[in-house]
């Protein structure tokens, strides 16, 4: 799939890795990222190759938290409302999935390419 503000691939090792890609914004997490990375870490779950999945940012962040302007002129129930879900159940990204184990690896975006950082996603 086509994404706007996500890189995706799927590296050696089962690796499926999704890196943030608004670097103007310093990626500000909006609606259409969150709406972005939620398909890709789904596509990522339903697919048996991929072992371990990777967020990151790039060189010069990780995310640099909300992005303020897309929500400078909506009200807090417009806020809730672009959820897109019914009040009451879980957001899609709460859903139930295959892979439970998280771990967080600190370190530039390529890190996880290091062995040490390879034993510890294997295991």
């Amino acid at each position: 799939m086509d994404y706007t503000s996500i890189l995706t691939s799927t590296e050696e090792g089962g690796v499926g890795l999704a890196r943030l890609n608004r670097p103007k914004q310093l990626n500000a997490l909006n609606s259409v990222l969150m709406e972005e990375l939620a398909q890709a870490l789904e596509a990522f779950d339903r697919d048996d190759a991929v072992r371990c999945i990777v967020i990151t940012g790039n060189e010069k962040a990780f995310a640099a938290g909300a992005d303020i302007k897309e929500m400078a002129d909506a009200s807090p129930v417009e806020m809730l409302l672009r959820q897109h879900c019914p009040l009451g159940s879980p957001p899609p990204h709460q859903k139930a999935h295959r892979r439970r184990r998280v771990r967080l690896l600190p370190g530039r975006p390529a890190s996880w390419r290091s062995s040490a950082s390879r034993k510890s996603i294997s295991a």
